[in-house]
């Protein structure tokens, strides 16, 4: 694999970090769940090389924007965790629900 390839990998990285701080910010679960599943599909690019960030010329910009990004979202974690809680809390009560319809039948 070229460098190319690979800086790409990593610039689409930041920006699946970058989109999910937003997402954060904007305490949208749906758009944060999609940025999840790409930043997995990202990750397992990147893993599949033997190339690390450091190989790669201008590194240090990507791994700034990198940092930024992951600042970003650890300052948002409380609000994160308060939707999956929410979310959590939404599927459960859908479940509840479903199984006392059930049992009227």
């Amino acid at each position: 694999m070229n460098t190319a390839s690979i800086r790409r990998d990593y610039e689409a990285l930041a920006q699946v970090l970058d989109d999910m701080a937003k997402s954060a910010e904007l305490s949208d679960a749906d758009q944060l769940a999609q940025c999840q599943a790409r930043h997995d599909e990202i990750m397992a690019r990147i893993r599949a090389h033997d190339v690390h960030l450091a190989d790669i010329p201008e590194h240090e910009q990507l791994a700034q924007t990198i940092r930024r990004s992951i600042d970003t979202i650890k300052r948002f974690a409380p609000k994160i965790k308060a939707m999956q809680d929410e979310l959590i809390g939404e599927a459960s009560t859908a479940r509840m629900h479903r199984k006392v319809a059930q049992s009227y039948r």
